[in-house]
């Protein structure tokens, strides 16, 4: 089976500090539950022990640093999640995806001008060429209420790809059912 190449938003492989048994273990875990698709089977618990001895024998492993946040976010186990993450941040504080965990932790813990802020900083630092970091702002966006800014948040998303608009994304989400009725929404779909 050929190696998994995994690169972070900034290019930087994933695997640069980690040692190979490091690297066995993680890539363990990624069998028994994939992080890269929708359709997951095993058991997410088990997923995150790998990793954790991981780093045991690698301390600076992104790769099990990044896994490990991600299953404890995906677990709701917000401050464990936060834990591994910093620690990410710490050692690699241009990861951008670590950046948006930060952000999305900040939400689940209250901070939603915490949330805003960095993901604002991601879109400056990257530019708009990705509609995901747009889309994120317009999800909180709608969380909160602001429906105008959701939409402006969107508009920007949907210039780079108008999948953000459709049944998969936005309109999938009930976060987004108030934003969805909107003539304004109805329109980008159009154009």
């Amino acid at each position: 089976m050929p190696a998994l190449t995994l690169q972070a938003a900034g290019g930087e492989n994933l695997k640069a500090n980690c040692n190979e048994t490091a690297q066995h273990l993680v890539e363990y875990a990624w069998k028994i539950y994939p992080r890269n698709t929708s359709k997951r089977s095993g058991d997410p618990k088990l997923s995150v022990t790998l990793p954790e001895q991981a780093l045991v024998v690698s301390p600076e492993c992104q790769w099990a640093l990044r896994h490990i946040s991600d299953l404890y976010h995906e677990l709701e186990s917000f401050q464990l999640a936060k834990k591994y993450n910093d620690k990410n941040l710490f050692l690699y504080p241009n990861d951008t995806v670590a950046k948006s965990t930060r952000s999305d932790i900040a939400f689940h813990e209250g901070k939603v001008e915490e949330s805003i802020a960095i993901l604002e900083s991601i879109i400056a630092e990257l530019g708009t060429d990705s509609g995901y970091w747009h889309y994120a702002l317009a999800r909180i966006y709608a969380y909160e209420g602001n429906t105008s800014k959701s939409l402006d948040m969107l508009e920007i998303a949907a210039s780079v790809s108008k999948g953000w608009l459709d049944e998969n994304n936005a309109q999938a989400s009930e976060t987004f059912a108030e934003v969805v009725k909107q003539d304004r929404f109805k329109r980008l779909l159009e154009e």
